[in-house]
């Protein structure tokens, strides 16, 4: 009987985890032909958290399903977030949560947080054009001190010393090789035309 419990919760949770890229509207894109891949850096280090979700928001075209889940790649030191099917259009990081366990990666964990971006600024903001590949940049979060009664408090900075955007274009390309062949495809061609 505990066997079964531990199968169907490792069932579970595998299927929780799948990847699949999807529109705004929650529909799988079936079309990569017009899509572009965003990508870039974020290093958490100084928070102590394991990143769980990064979603982009769309700024322009004006929509109401605006949002984007990126997909994300644990590195030694941060994350590499990414996205294969971004239509054109004005983009912005619009939260991120992530969680710490007492004994990683999944014992005694806290509910999470939750942090949200500042809604002016051009921290974490991309305009994609024609379909290629975009770099988002090199993001680092950095804790500020507050007083004892205070929330907690963050901002964002650029990285300075983030993996190189060839590194972290291969490190996509190898996760998603054979999940998403035509547009691992595509990406190796743009590269090609980038240099």
């Amino acid at each position: 009987m505990i066997r079964l419990f531990f199968l169907v919760l490792v069932a579970g949770m595998a299927s929780g985890c799948s990847l699949v890229f999807k529109d705004s509207g929650g529909k799988k894109i079936a079309n990569y032909d017009d899509r572009s891949i965003v990508f870039g850096w974020l290093d958490m280090s100084e928070s102590g958290d394991r990143l769980d979700r990064v979603v982009f928001e769309q700024l322009k075209p004006v929509t109401k399903k605006k949002y984007y889940t990126m997909g994300i790649i644990r590195q030694e030191k941060g994350y590499i977030v990414y996205h294969i099917g971004m239509p054109e259009g004005t983009f912005k990081l619009s939260n991120f949560t992530g969680h710490s366990c007492l004994i990683n990666p999944f014992f005694m964990c806290d509910a999470g947080t939750i942090y949200d971006m500042p809604r002016q600024g051009s921290t974490g903001g991309i305009v994609v054009g024609k379909s290629g590949a975009y770099y988002l940049g090199a993001l680092k979060y950095k804790r500020v001190k507050t007083g004892f009664f205070e929330a907690g408090k963050f901002e964002i900075e650029e990285d300075k010393d983030p993996p190189s955007q060839e590194a972290m274009l291969k490190a996509i390309h190898e996760k998603l090789q054979y999940r998403f062949p035509d547009q691992m495809q595509r990406l190796e061609s743009v590269l090609g035309e980038q240099g």
